[in-house]
């Protein structure tokens, strides 16, 4: 058995994983022209993206943009209670707002684990584990894959790996959380 300490610990490891990891595939800020951003427009806009961060993208035959699962999308994020900020550049399937949707619920879990709310902090785990298998688990294997394939920046290689490796790392551990559930 482990601690409720040491579960609150491993709740907050993973929420800055999955936030610093989804900062590394935000939209540049407006005016920005760094190198990072150039390599963004690059990958992820203009004039036609080589590598699509949307979830809707990468899911079924049809392959567009607002399609059902990013719909499902947003029905996650409202039950949970995660709020979209109304600055958003973005759709809300994009990488990035999936990656910061599990940093905010690892947070959350981690934070009830700490104020002893137990029930509630498993709650979140299998609300965690349920996200990755409904969506995160269907695409970003090969969205990390073609980031991996078309750029040579540093930066967004190492993300894109680091994040390839992360969710089968982190499914185990969240499927091994919840199993007293299922």
């Amino acid at each position: 058995m482990i601690s409720e300490k040491r579960l609150a610990r491993i709740a907050w490891r993973r929420s800055r994983a999955y936030q610093s990891l989804a900062a590394t595939f935000s939209p540049p800020g407006q005016h920005s022209a760094s190198r990072h951003s150039r390599e963004y427009t690059r990958l992820f806009v203009a004039p036609r993206p080589l590598v699509y961060p949307y979830e809707s993208m990468h899911r079924g035959a049809c392959q567009r943009v607002m399609a059902d699962s990013t719909l499902d999308v947003v029905r996650r994020y409202r039950e949970a209670g995660f709020l979209i900020p109304p600055t958003w550049p973005e759709l809300p399937d994009h990488i990035t707002l999936e990656l910061f949707f599990m940093s905010a619920l690892a947070k959350n879990e981690a934070e009830r684990q700490q104020t002893g709310a137990h029930e509630r902090a498993h709650a979140l785990a299998h609300l965690q584990r349920r996200f990755m298998e409904d969506h995160l688990l269907h695409w970003v294997s090969e969205f990390c894959e073609d980031v991996l394939s078309a750029s040579p920046n540093a930066s967004f290689r190492k993300a894109a790996d680091d994040l390839r490796q992360l969710l089968p790392r982190d499914h185990d551990w969240l499927v091994a959380l919840t199993a007293k559930e299922t």
